[in-house]
């Protein structure tokens, strides 16, 4: 079974080719899994994206786990009313780390639908990031092989943690430019990228 994990790893990326080429090899014989056809379809329908749409509006697109930005809906259950869109009380919006720690474990075996509901329930507030790994000759920067199970607050502030790493190794190469950028990171009334360049000006880092 391919988990989150698998999508930053090489030996990950080979599990995933592996498994869709074996999907794709099922589904050109119609032996793929009936239910899991239904969902899949049932995930790119017209009425899915209404749904979506309806929550996350609903939910003004804050993760319900971390209190981050989320972008996912999650169904806290499977009934029919609920896939119909007529109970939206069981749907969340969450972010796609909280997803992924709700529905596997570290091991990326998946959970149970109890075990789900509790973590939901339970609601994710760790704040550690792992250090952030500078590589100026990089135009975009690696993220963490914790990324898909860092919550959005999480990855937040591992992206905050990140430009600012970046604007201390430019200042000390002598492009001092970037020494505005640092100063707003470190301003608690205003430490957003987008906001930095588009008041200063200054060249875009690398992502």
């Amino acid at each position: 079974m391919v988990s989150p994990e698998d999508f930053y790893s090489e030996d990950g990326i080979k599990r995933i080719l592996a498994e869709c080429r074996e999907r794709l090899q099922l589904r050109a014989e119609g032996k793929l899994p009936e239910v899991e056809q239904d969902y899949q379809s049932y995930l790119r329908s017209s009425l899915w994206r209404r749904i979506k749409r309806r929550v996350l509006k609903r939910d003004q697109r804050i993760c319900g786990c971390c209190g981050g930005e989320g972008k996912v809906v999650h169904h806290r259950s499977y009934a029919p009313d609920v896939m119909e869109g007529k109970a939206d009380d069981m749907l969340a919006t969450v972010c796609e780390g909280c997803h992924a720690i709700m529905h596997f474990d570290e091991n990326g075996a998946k959970r149970s639908a109890e075990e789900t509901e509790r973590i939901f329930l339970g609601g994710q507030r760790q704040t550690e990031i792992p250090t952030p790994k500078i590589d100026l000759r990089r135009t975009f920067q690696a993220k963490p092989a914790e990324w898909p199970r860092m919550t959005a607050v999480q990855r937040k502030l591992w992206e905050e943690a990140k430009q600012r790493m970046l604007c201390e190794r430019h200042i000390a190469k002598g492009h001092m430019e970037y020494q505005r950028i640092l100063d707003s990171l470190n301003d608690p009334q205003d430490s957003r990228l987008a906001r930095v360049e588009r008041v200063f000006k200054v060249p875009r880092i690398g992502g």
